[in-house]
């Protein structure tokens, strides 16, 4: 939990980091109106405020060129759960301010990538990273480039494109979350038959839920749980998760997609769930393993993490049967390409960068305040 004085330690080193003619001229003029668009040329940025002047300022950063609009971010956050970041993110208005700037230093680094400069977007990875600008960094980087490397999974990355598995109650949003304010994803692999479509259809299904969930501050903020019940899986569903998709789906997870997944649990597990679940803990960071629930048929031991009051009678809640219908129409009402920016991010032919080197790496706000801690800072 980040205290108040590692805070203003993180502002103060984020500042040291970058000198005033470092820092991509650019943000030098940001105003933080809300949401003001900066529209940008090849040598010049425009600042348009609310009131509709628009000023030149200095020469834009090659970052800044190869983006066509910036959107600044405005918080929409309750005053509880602006608390709330701050106590468990590290989270201010001044942190947010100066890990952007970090952030897009680190971004002029990877000319070969065309970065979203929507701060809204931007926001994502630096709060799954709790504001440590170099893993936050790295998440980006692997974000954009996993859409390439792994179209199974993301081409075609559209709400129509899943609606075979939505159709079998699968995944879902829960109609309430739990007692900590997380949204709850539910999945349940009794109707899933392995001869109509692999895993591969329901990862790529989970991806597309969770990115949807993750548009909101408040997810973001509170983290995601996962449900998943196993009733009626077989070897059948058990031989479609080997362990090269096992690896590549926790690889995704845990360093890609900016999501904060406070809790996993299983309920319902048969027998074979044992021989899965090793092939997918082998691939689990030690934080991940120590999430993981696995409940049995004991509710007694779920109703600990979610009480009954919010879930369906499937898992001895007092809600009804379990249906995804509702859910499911909302959630396709209005299709949509969730990644559009990932998938064009990439430059075809340029030459890829090689990343940031230590001398220019700004490091996580952990390693700043060690660095930083002895040298007398107030």
């Amino acid at each position: 939990m980040p205290s108040s004085s590692f805070c203003i330690l993180n502002v103060f080193c984020l500042q040291q980091a970058l000198s005033p003619f470092d820092k991509p001229p650019l943000l030098r003029c940001l105003q933080t109106n809300g949401q003001t668009v900066l529209r940008m040329n090849n040598s010049t940025a425009q600042h348009q405020g609310q009131n509709g002047a628009v000023s030149k300022t200095q020469e834009a950063s090659q970052a800044a060129c190869n983006a066509r609009v910036v959107i600044l971010y405005k918080c929409s956050l309750s005053p509880q759960l602006r608390k709330r970041a701050e106590t468990e993110l590290g989270e201010n208005h001044l942190v947010r301010k100066l890990a952007f700037e970090a952030l897009r230093h680190q971004m002029r680094t990877r000319p070969d990538i065309h970065f979203a400069q929507d701060e809204r977007f931007l926001l994502r990875f630096l709060r799954a990273k709790k504001f440590e600008v170099d893993r936050a960094f790295k998440a980006l980087v692997k974000y954009y480039e996993l859409h390439k490397k792994h179209p199974d999974f993301f081409q075609d990355y559209k709400k129509s494109s899943i609606k075979h598995v939505l159709d079998d109650g699968f995944p879902m949003v829960l109609s309430s979350p739990d007692p900590e304010g997380r949204p709850i994803v539910a999945l349940r692999t009794i109707n899933w038959d392995t001869n109509n479509y692999g895993a591969v259809d329901i990862v790529k299904a989970l991806f597309m839920v969770m990115e949807d969930l993750m548009e909101a501050e408040e997810a973001q903020i509170t983290g995601i749980n996962l449900l998943v019940d196993l009733e009626g899986m077989g070897t059948q569903h058990v031989m479609q998760m080997g362990p090269n998709l096992a690896r590549k789906v926790t690889s995704i997870f845990q360093n890609c997609v900016p999501v904060r997944l406070t809790g996993i649990h299983f309920v319902n597990e048969p027998v074979v769930f044992d021989a899965a679940f090793t092939i997918l803990k082998a691939f689990m960071a030690d934080k991940m393993k120590q999430r993981v629930k696995v409940h049995g048929r004991d509710f007694g031991s779920l109703h600990q993490h979610f009480p009954a009051s919010i879930l369906p009678s499937d898992w001895g809640g007092s809600l009804g049967r379990y249906s995804n219908v509702d859910w499911r129409d909302r959630f396709l009402a209005q299709d949509r390409d969730f990644a559009p920016a990932a998938d064009e991010g990439i430059l075809q032919h340029a030459k890829k960068s090689k990343g940031h080197s230590k001398k220019d790496s700004l490091g996580s706000s952990k390693k700043l305040f060690k660095k930083d801690s002895g040298k007398g800072t107030t």
